[in-house]
């Protein structure tokens, strides 16, 4: 019964990829989905508890009623995979109980979402001196999301609870070191950069692309165990809080500090005050820059929370698992432990010319630490909805 959950998993994130979802919209998308099926699986195991397949229409019904909402375009694919979901079960219909209770559940998180100021409209005021992010190259998009810091979060107090210190002062040492590791490693034909290094950058590479890879990552640690439907939709629903809450901390990190891409650093690092760094108005990064300021990164939030959350849910953090890249390259990597993937996620972002090495760090640091007030605050409060 406990692939009912990570077949929906599935058909969320296609649905996601394709619209070519950004990290915030994607992150806070699975949450919903994944706590309204934990939702329904929970409330069919209280009322229905001697019809288990009723937890798989009650599970199919909830993730349909928020995809049918939230992609109103693609409902004729969602309303076959229900009608497959079901029928798969002979008996089952949306009309019994477990369909009710799941339509229910999904109403409940979906109106509880309505007025979560995700669909806000909030101009990004231009800042005009040494440091402050611009647009980039090659489309000098406007700023992305720069409303989400007000997202109400999923778990966390506030999108500032985990607010990092911020990033080194432009004429620093430490600044002018992270400048130089970026400027050497993530030029578009860097020859310092090593194969290994250029296919992890390409590996990493899509932006919704780390919520798709983590979830995936959860689908193949959990079919490693013996993994019941309710503890299946638990794993993923405290997965996917923990993304969407480092996706809001990471925005409130961005636009909060306002720091300028590699590409515009570097290229105008004449203005940067620092005797330590050197200016190339021609540097151009491996990767292609997103269009918010530099820091954090959600990337390496999102990495963080997800491995730490895995971590904490399967007890160990040695597991090992096989992972082909969303990109167009499919790349497959071999990864020993959830936190090696982590570390390479942040890295990849270096090796991309996209951040500097203070905000990765920093990024894997916020996103762990908010993986763990998930799991102290969420997994009491979903055990008590059984």
């Amino acid at each position: 019964m406990s692939d009912t959950i990570v077949s929906w998993n599935n058909i969320a994130l296609n649905a996601l990829k394709a619209i070519g979802a950004r990290p915030p919209e994607a992150s806070r998308t699975m949450a919903i989905v994944h706590i309204a099926m934990n939702q329904a699986a929970s409330a069919a195991h209280r009322t229905l508890e001697i019809h288990a397949d009723r937890r798989i229409a009650a599970c199919s019904a909830a993730a349909h009623v928020v995809l049918t909402q939230l992609f109103p375009g693609q409902s004729r694919l969602f309303d076959e995979a229900l009608d497959a979901a079901l029928s798969k079960h002979g008996h089952l219909s949306m009309d019994n109980q477990g369909a009710a209770l799941g339509r229910s559940a999904g109403k409940v998180v979906l109106d509880r979402r309505k007025h979560d100021h995700s669909d806000e409209v909030v101009p990004y005021v231009q800042k005009d001196h040494p440091g402050a992010w611009k647009p980039t190259p090659p489309g000098y998009e406007k700023a992305h999301a720069p409303h989400w810091p007000r997202v109400t979060p999923f778990s966390m107090s506030s999108g500032s609870q985990f607010r990092s210190a911020g990033y080194p002062a432009l004429s620093s040492p430490e600044y002018a070191s992270a400048f130089s590791r970026t400027m050497r490693l993530g030029a578009k034909n860097s020859p310092f950069r090593t194969n290994d290094q250029t296919e992890i950058a390409q590996f990493w590479s899509d932006g919704a692309g780390t919520v798709v890879l983590w979830n995936l990552i959860a689908q193949q640690a959990a079919s490693s165990e013996e993994v019941s439907l309710p503890d299946m939709a638990r794993i993923f629903a405290l997965l996917n809080i923990a993304m969407a809450d480092a996706v809001i901390s990471a925005w409130d990190d961005k636009y909060h500090f306002n720091l300028w891409r590699p590409e515009t650093a570097i290229r105008e690092a004449d203005t940067d005050g620092n005797p330590l760094t050197q200016a190339d108005p021609a540097w151009e990064p491996f990767g292609t820059s997103t269009p918010e300021p530099e820091h954090t990164s959600a990337h390496c939030t999102v990495s963080g929370a997800a491995s730490r959350l895995l971590e904490l849910f399967f007890g160990h953090d040695d597991i090992p698992f096989v992972l082909t890249s969303v990109n167009s390259l499919e790349i497959t990597r071999l990864f020993r432990s959830f936190s090696e993937a982590a570390n390479e996620a942040a890295d990849s972002r270096v090796y991309a010319g996209l951040h500097f090495e203070f905000s990765t760090t920093t990024g894997l640091d916020k996103g762990r630490r908010i993986a763990e007030h998930v799991w102290q605050h969420e997994m009491r409060a979903l055990k008590e909805e059984e």
